[in-house]
Formats: structure tokens, sequence, C-alpha cells
């Protein structure tokens, strides 16, 4: 046999081969491909029966959901219902007149109900007017514009709640009263100014023995799902502190609903010190960095009614109103 004829017999046999191998390896691809394909459709097939199914397999697990709903909107109106049963409302009838004599009568009312401060003076001058000074008769200010009736009646009611838990908390003096000036607004600016804004001023203590407070700042509510409103008003007074923890529990268990929003108190002075006396210094001590001995015990009783100072406090409280409707006067 020629050499050539080896050579092409050589060559169709490995091409047989390479052929067989190819097909075996086309036909293991395939049908790896096909069972692949066959796990795609199942998973896919199972995907879109999850997809058509509902989300509450079981029908009755809507109906408690609704239930529950049905509840919650209940308690909702119910607590509404509740919250707005303190609302400080007004009757139709008053007018700029009727208003100036009412507050005219509310301000002396508080002016006798005044207690009596240390040495047996009045926590009050005598003619303090609560934040109404804008409005009063004697000094023959102009009644009040119609439409500032209503809130300025609810201003006079809170003030004259606020001012009778200040009484009764034992302070010591009260120097102001402020209340959102809604109703000066125009005049001092020439413009409206939307219900729930009040001044530019705020609260600060203005050296290291003084708290002032000269205007109320109070931002409008935004995105409130109920009918609700704040009024703001401001307190300067001087008090000891158990005056103030008595007054700070009186607010919070208020109704209408009051919180204190902002507060800031000083020392009117230095407590009392005792200085010890001769036989009460300890002899002085040979240790290594302590140039003088400690004071005596009685030099550091510094607490206690009679020794403590009095602070002076700057305090914002607002009293909220749920579910009425205070631009209208209410019955």
């Amino acid at each position: 046999m020629s050499k050539q004829r080896i050579y092409l017999l050589v060559g169709a046999v490995v091409s047989g081969v390479l052929v067989l191998a190819t097909a075996g390896i086309t036909a293991t691809g395939i049908s790896k491909a096909t069972a692949l394909r066959v796990d795609m459709l199942n998973s896919f097939s199972k995907l879109q029966v999850f997809f058509k199914k509902n989300p509450y397999p079981n029908a009755e697990n809507v109906t408690v959901e609704n239930q529950n709903f049905d509840l919650l909107k209940e308690r909702h109106a119910t607590l509404l219902k509740e919250l707005s049963k303190s609302a400080v409302t007004v009757e139709r009838t008053h007018t700029p007149g009727s208003f100036s004599k009412t507050c005219e009568e509310t301000v002396n009312a508080l002016r006798k109900a005044a207690p009596q401060g240390e040495g047996d003076a009045s926590v009050i001058v005598p003619d303090f007017n609560f934040g109404f000074e804008r409005y009063d008769i004697s000094k023959g200010v102009k009644p009040a514009d119609q439409k500032n009736v209503p809130q300025l009646l609810r201003q006079l009611r809170m003030v004259d709640m606020l001012v009778r838990v200040f009484y009764n908390a034992g302070i010591i003096k009260l120097d102001k009263v402020l209340r959102e000036e809604f109703d000066s607004a125009s005049e001092d600016t020439g413009q409206e100014r939307g219900r729930g804004r009040g001044g530019r001023g705020r609260s600060a203590a203005a050296s290291s023995t003084e708290v002032t407070l000269d205007k109320i700042e109070v931002e409008p509510f935004s995105n409130v799902p109920f009918a609700l409103d704040r009024q703001r008003f401001g307190f300067v007074f001087l008090t000891k502190e158990e005056s103030l923890f008595s007054l700070i529990d009186k607010i919070d268990a208020m109704w209408p609903f009051a919180q204190i929003s902002n507060i800031e108190f000083i020392k009117s002075g230095k407590d009392v010190v005792f200085p010890p006396t001769a036989g009460e210094l300890p002899a002085a001590t040979e240790v290594t960095g302590i140039s003088a001995p400690p004071a005596g015990i009685t030099s550091r009783i510094v607490s206690g009614v009679l020794r403590e100072a009095p602070v002076k406090v700057a305090m914002t409280i607002d009293i909220y109103t749920f579910g009425a409707d205070t631009d209208q006067e209410l019955e």
C-alpha cells in the first residue's frame, strides 16, 4: 500500500473520531439544555401560580383587617371628641364693646385674686394688665376689631386660667405676661399675618443676672390631618425651687392640654453661706499639692428654704385645642 493511501486512511479515521466526538458533545449539550429548559418552564409556571394567587389566601384575614380598621377609626374619633371637650370657646353674641367689658372684669378679678409674695407685697404691681394693655379702657384706647374678638376672648380666658395656676403655685413676683399679639400684626407691618405666627422676638438670657422675654414667636402648623389650634403665652416671674417644680406639675396637669415650650432661668442672687468659725477649721495638712485646708462643714450648707436665693424665670406655655374650628366663634 502506498504512503498516500495510508495517509488518507489515517485522516479518514481521525475525522470519523472527531465527528463522533462532536456528535456526542452536541447530544449531551442538547440533553442538558432540554433539561434546563424543562426546569425553567416549571419554575416559570410556579411563579405564575404565585402571581395569580390572592395576597390573602384566607378570606377571614381580610374580614379581621377590615374590622380592626373600623375599630381604629372609631377610637380615633372618640379620642378627638374627648380632646375637643377641653376647647376654650366663646359665644356668638360678643361685640368689641362686650369684649372690652369682659376684659376689664377679668383683669380686675385677677388683680384682686393676686396673693401676697415675700414681705407682704402683692405678686403683681397694682396696674398689671396681664398682656392686654392694648385694651385698657381706662386709657381711652380703641375697641378691638370685630374679626379679632373671638380669638381675643379665647386668649383672655386662657390667660385667666394660667395666671391662677401661677398664683396657686406660690410664686414670689409676676413681672410680665405676654400673648401672641396677632391683632397688632397688620398695624405693625402693614400686612396680615397668618393665624398661629407671632413676632420675631425670642426669649434669651440678656446678661448673667437677667432673663428677658419680649415677644412671642409661633410657627404655624402644616400637614395636620385634623383641626388643631395652638395659643402661646409668655411669663417672666420670680420664684423659688419648690414653687417652680409645683408650677411645672400644675401646668402638666392642666386641662385643656398645656405644654411648656421653653423655659430659661437664672439665680437672682447667691445662696446664703454660713462662714465657719475659727474652732471649726481643720488643722493644716502637710499633703503635697493642697495649698489650703478644706472649708468647715457649715460653710457648705447652702440649701433650704430660708437660705435659697430665688430664680428669675422666663417661660412660654402652649395651650392646644383639638378638633374645633377656632377661626369661628363657637357656642
